[in-house]
């Protein structure tokens, strides 16, 4: 049986154009590959592709963490720099994922990205989680 695992290379936004505010939208981690087979990618990763290329404000990460943890102490604040300085020498497992998927879609065009585990309402009221930005 092969590997139907893969990377997300791009995003086709035209299903996107009709996204309203104040709507949740559900997207499983399915792509297609080159070869039209269909092939599951990383959830966090193709969540941060789609924000992008939909525009979204903001991305929100949940886990089963309340914060991003560095040296034992929870994060309510970091810029991407410093998110991926911690992810490429301190983060390990799923977190480094989802570092990772932070960025990219920091990159994409996203102004800010939540991590924690709590409803998606507090999360982007910052009420808790990590809030990571560009700056």
């Amino acid at each position: 049986m092969d590997n139907l695992v893969g990377p997300i290379t791009g995003v086709d936004p035209a299903p996107l154009k009709n996204l309203q505010a104040g709507h949740a939208y559900l997207v499983t981690p399915l792509a297609r590959n080159e070869a039209g087979q269909e092939i599951n990618t990383d959830a966090d990763r193709a969540a941060a592709a789609i924000a992008g290329a939909a525009g979204a404000a903001d991305l929100v990460l949940v886990t089963d963490v309340a914060h991003l943890l560095i040296d034992g102490e929870p994060v309510e604040r970091i810029s991407a720099a410093d998110a991926a300085a911690f992810r490429d020498k301190g983060a390990t497992g799923g977190m480094r994922k989802k570092l990772r998927a932070a960025g990219e879609a920091l990159e994409a065009g996203v102004e800010r990205v939540v991590i924690g585990s709590a409803s998606v309402s507090d999360l982007l009221r910052a009420r808790t989680g990590t809030v990571i930005t560009r700056t």
